[in-house]
């Protein structure tokens, strides 16, 4: 087969949807080595081109750009126009829009067309979006459903918000999970997490938080409840100090302004090594990802790769995700946090059962599954 990919986003975005869209990439070509890829992209971001060599230099994968002054100059028209007249001319069998949206026109090409819907959380929580945004996200995305052959969803939650806000069949709609990298899957050996622990200044023993500070993620909702813990530890020495890894998001300032107001023992780490982050999780006692809406939780995912257990939120995707491998709170609720934390913290037959689990849970994140699934929809 040609398959083509709208694949902006694994050129461009280092985390988040460029991670899936370069897996989607790396998983079909590994499981299905004779059929040709596409890549479009409006420009190239040269340090993840270099990054991503030993994928584009095989001989099945070929990179496409714009290659004419106008388009060279307005990257996006590229993407929703031109390059639907490129893909006519690759002959291609299949198109698939990895990150919401499909070019305009395609759908009266031969070209037999599939998207991969992330999440509606611009429709579920319109308070984290600028009403512009809301518009061209909608717009985009619900005409990237009724056009398409098929909709992948990322999640039976991202499923239900497409059909609930879009109208769209549910027998068109194909859930297909995504995994995390490879690297979460290596041993690491004990010197190893010992030396990474070195590097970031990390203590013996922590609670590992990775994300990015967006208020959506909800730090200042777990801060209030992770201050309660710290009033249970009657001594320095019991204290299981809190490391946040993830970048600067819209809610920075606050997260740090709390931290700092009730001297709580947080080591904030803004820029960790792509490959030392399995490591971080090796060292960690458990993982939080206490989120107030998601398409997805690729850091559950990562937690249960490297056997750890999980705190995170009722409702939206996470329990369809991490299972019994976690404990759940609502995540408007600190004091439930707090409830859940302090098992977490204080019953080690607790977390040691929800760690048993997470071989048996990540079993539906399996890469050749899941590329197996999608590549069936390929062949429909």
């Amino acid at each position: 087969m040609q398959i083509g990919f709208d694949a902006k986003r694994a050129f461009n975005n280092a985390t988040g949807l460029g991670n899936y869209s370069r897996r989607v990439v790396e998983n079909l070509l590994h499981y299905f080595p004779e059929d040709d890829y596409y890549l479009f992209t409006p420009k190239l971001d040269k340090d993840i081109e270099k990054f991503w060599q030993p994928v584009l230099r095989n001989k099945q994968v070929h990179t496409l750009t714009p290659h004419n002054i106008f388009y060279e100059a307005f990257h996006t028209l590229w993407r929703s126009y031109g390059s639907t007249k490129l893909a006519q001319t690759k002959k291609l069998d299949v198109y698939h829009g990895l990150s919401n949206e499909l070019p305009i026109g395609i759908e009266n090409t031969n070209i037999k067309t599939i998207v991969t819907i992330h999440d509606l959380i611009f429709l579920r929580h319109p308070n984290f979006f600028s009403s512009t945004d809301r518009g061209i996200y909608k717009r985009k995305f619900e005409r990237a459903c009724q056009t398409a052959k098929h909709v992948v969803a990322t999640s039976n939650q991202t499923k239900k918000d497409i059909i609930e806000f879009f109208n769209i069949s549910s027998d068109k709609i194909e859930v297909v999970y995504q995994n995390c990298s490879n690297i979460y899957y290596n041993k690491n050996t004990v010197e190893e997490i010992e030396q990474a622990k070195k590097v970031y200044h990390l203590p013996e023993k922590y609670i590992l938080f990775v994300s990015k500070t967006d208020k959506r993620k909800n730090h200042l909702n777990f801060l209030e409840a992770y201050k309660q813990q710290c009033q249970h530890w009657t001594s320095k020495g019991d204290m299981i100090p809190l490391v946040l890894c993830g970048g600067a998001g819209d809610n920075h300032r606050e997260v740090l302004k709390y931290i700092h107001e009730h001297k709580l023992p947080v080591v904030h780490l803004d820029y960790v090594q792509h490959e030392d982050l399995p490591l971080l999780y090796d060292g960690c006692a458990f993982s939080v990802y206490p989120s107030l809406f998601e398409g997805f939780g690729i850091p559950l995912v990562e937690a249960m790769a490297r056997g750890k257990a999980s705190l995170s939120s009722r409702g939206s995707c996470f329990e369809e995700i991490a299972g019994n491998t976690a404990l759940y709170a609502n995540p408007k609720q600190s004091n439930d946090i707090a409830e859940k934390l302090y098992i977490l913290c204080n019953d080690a037959q607790r977390l040691k059962e929800l760690e048993s689990n997470t071989g048996k849970q990540l079993a539906y994140f399996d890469n050749e599954l899941n590329t197996k699934k999608l590549y069936q929809l390929y062949q429909r």
